[in-house]
């Protein structure tokens, strides 16, 4: 599997894997994947928090070495989800940490979004270890939803 680039900025080009029985190939990514992205969720979570704190798509594409339509499609659906997303993530991290802290705005949707999701990842390393790397489990937690055409909102409903 080719992932060029420095650090944690990568893109994978894995093979398309023939699948017996299927007359289709299927290309098989590991978990630090979004779905249906070959970047890396740590590139799209460094690209995130850079446009949270100010720089523009073409900033970010340029100091990752990788296609400014590339940025601008992760920062379009990051945006238009942040609502979604980070009311998902508050209800996980209350979930796990019942007594978390308030999240405070930031000033934007995205920057709200990414809080809340980094409050949930801090209590999951709290409460399960820190098995997976921070953006894995974000991506978990979030059910890849920061980056999808239509996120699903958790219903929780408190037990009665």
């Amino acid at each position: 599997m080719d992932a060029p680039g420095p650090g944690p900025h990568r893109r994978l080009h894995p093979p398309p894997a023939p699948l017996p029985g299927l007359c289709r190939t299927h290309v098989l990514l590991p978990t630090r994947t979004h779905p249906r992205r070959p970047d890396t969720v740590e590139t799209v979570g460094a690209a995130l928090l850079a446009a949270v704190n100010g720089h523009g798509y073409r900033h970010i594409a340029e100091q990752f070495q990788i296609p400014a339509t590339t940025v601008r499609g992760w920062l379009q659906p990051a945006r238009a989800n942040s609502d979604t997303i980070g009311t998902n993530a508050t209800i996980a991290g209350h979930a796990l940490n019942p007594m978390a802290t308030k999240i405070n705005p930031t000033g934007s949707a995205l920057g709200d979004m990414l809080d809340a999701v980094g409050l949930a990842v801090s209590a999951y390393i709290r409460r399960l270890g820190p098995h997976y790397p921070p953006w894995q489990i974000a991506l978990a937690l979030t059910s890849a939803g920061i980056l999808a055409p239509h996120p699903r909102p958790i219903h929780r409903h408190p037990p009665s």
